[in-house]
């Protein structure tokens, strides 16, 4: 009996749904009331649009239907908030923004710059079936600013604040007048920078598809965003270690994916390719040394430079040399700066130019890579006074050269260049700029230019920062990247008068012979006194 119950109560269910589906007149598929379809013609729009971030975009997509009615349709364009490689499902929807209304879109993207594509979703609905239709585009922001060079200046003489660059000299593929854009810093964070920066440091993650600037002053770590110049974070906002004593004195990218810190004579590296943008803790800097039998574990202190190469580092050759003015000695690493392990002293040859292990009485004034890769470590005698200039070669890690430098001129020295491309050094002095031609019997020092007025306050030599980043840049199709002409042979110079700053652009016309073409000299004017320069990518 409960089972007939059971047939019964499911028979009319059934009935009853028949019934209700009977009465419903759905003319959607009724070949005499169909749902005109809608149709959104992008012929001639583009796939994907490159926008600059501030940049004005506009669309002008035509709707029709089929019965020519457009009076029901409703418009919405989605902007997603959050870059991605795939296009947005299900929960990902969140991360958009309405950004229009209408059929034409009109509206100034303000997305951050990014490498990785935003998607620009538009739809199309029908208010009375919502029936609807949708386009999906990619949108990739890019940074409003180009390759060039970025300058630090200050111009009350206690905050710093950017100026870039862009033009022929500094831009790859530039072909319009030069560009000067003032106040980068302060227009992105309503205020300059506090303190006077000294260095920075440009690099690009490929991982996070990020840019920063690594800032250092005399007391203090600053660090970045190189997209939009925004502040990341200063001092122990962006460093693990709250103990340690802020003495930044160099800032470098060397060798692929490492950003080197060295405060206080101490090295703090951290890679690039796992995304970290924080400086590692490598203290004390330990090495052995081999005293008759015993093996002894000493530290280091970096005496203020490292000379760092470009290069991939390798177990065999080193990536940096430094000296030791405790131990007097010159140090250097292998490998990689993020292994502590490999700081290594070197080999004692009678045969060599010098004794690497055996200099004491020395202090570092420079130091930097040269021709053909190797190491150059400018020295002053603290007992003589006489400047020095120590090369070791990277390959074998081996003294190769020692040059005694003539005359005096280096007292006043307020900034060095070696050439990597001649065996030249070049200085300044606060009125004058000299070349140190090394090579044949003993170095020449001959000088190449007298500022007419003011005072020089900066002096560094033009390269791009792919190159510095990782000079085997390989393009597909086209093999290794060259770089522009200007590149090594290009000495930036600062110069201030009390009121403004003018960077001096000053060609190099022999890179051997350490000569300068003056008739070409370019200036760059309305600055503040200028502390420092940097290239960006």
């Amino acid at each position: 009996m409960i089972m007939k119950k059971y047939i019964l109560y499911v028979l009319l269910i059934f009935l009853n749904m028949n019934f209700f589906t009977a009465c419903f007149d759905d003319k959607s598929t009724d070949p005499d009331h169909p749902i005109p379809d809608i149709v959104i013609d992008t012929i001639g729009i583009p796939g994907a649009f490159r926008v600059t971030q501030n940049e004005r975009l506009t669309i002008r997509p035509k709707v029709r239907r089929d019965n020519g009615d457009t009076s029901d349709l409703s418009y919405k364009w989605m902007l997603n908030t959050v870059a991605t490689t795939t296009q947005a499902t299900g929960a990902n929807y969140s991360n958009y923004v309405c950004i229009g209304e209408s059929e034409v879109l009109d509206t100034i993207i303000f997305l951050a710059p990014n490498e990785i594509t935003y998607f620009l979703w538009f739809q199309v609905t029908d208010n009375k079936t919502q029936y609807r239709r949708d386009i999906l585009w990619k949108v990739l922001v890019q940074s409003a600013y180009n390759e060039g060079i970025l300058i630090a200046n200050t111009k009350d003489g206690r905050t710093t604040d950017f100026s870039l660059i862009e033009g022929q000299q500094f831009t790859e593929g530039w072909t319009g007048a030069d560009k000067i854009t003032h106040n980068l810093y302060s227009n992105a964070n309503g205020n300059t920078m506090d303190g006077l920066v000294k260095q920075i440091c440009h690099s690009y993650n490929s991982v996070t598809k990020s840019k920063r600037f690594y800032c250092i002053g005399n007391d203090f770590y600053t660090l970045v965003d190189g997209l939009e110049y925004k502040l990341v974070g200063r001092d122990f906002e962006v460093i693990y270690d709250n103990t340690l004593s802020m003495k930044p004195e160099q800032i470098f990218f060397s060798s692929t994916g490492y950003i080197v810190w060295v405060n206080d004579g101490n090295m703090y590296p951290f890679n690039k390719g796992i995304a970290r943008d924080y400086p590692n803790i490598q203290i004390p800097m330990g090495y052995a040394v081999q005293e008759g039998e015993t093996q002894k574990i000493k530290t280091s202190k970096i005496d203020k430079y490292v000379a760092y190469t470009h290069q991939s580092g390798n177990s065999k050759s080193a990536w940096g040399v430094w000296y030791d003015k405790a131990e007097g000695r010159f140090l250097c690493q292998k490998g990689y700066p993020y292994v502590k392990k490999s700081i290594e002293t070197f080999v004692s040859d009678p045969q060599k130019a010098f004794d690497p292990n055996n200099l004491p009485g020395l202090e570092t004034v420079y130091a930097a890579i040269g021709v053909n890769g190797d190491f150059y470590m400018i020295m002053k005698n603290t007992t003589t006074g006489v400047y020095q200039v120590y090369v070791i070669e990277r390959t074998t890690s081996s003294a190769k050269y020692l040059y005694n430098i003539p005359g005096n001129e280096m007292d006043q020295a307020i900034g060095y260049v070696v050439s990597e491309d001649g065996n030249v050094i070049y200085f300044a002095t606060s009125t004058q700029i000299y070349a140190i031609v090394l090579g044949g019997v003993s170095p020449q020092v001959n000088l190449l230019y007298t500022i007419s007025s003011g005072e020089i306050t900066h002096f560094s030599m033009f390269r791009q920062a792919w190159y510095l980043i990782n000079p085997m840049t390989y393009v597909s199709g086209a093999g290794y990247k060259v770089p522009i002409d200007t590149h090594e042979n290009l000495l930036l110079t600062g110069v201030w008068d009390g009121n403004n700053g003018t960077l001096y652009t000053i060609p190099i016309v022999s890179a051997s012979g350490g000569s300068i073409d003056q008739n070409n000299i370019k200036t760059y004017s309305g600055f503040g006194k200028i502390l420092t320069v940097v290239s960006q990518q």
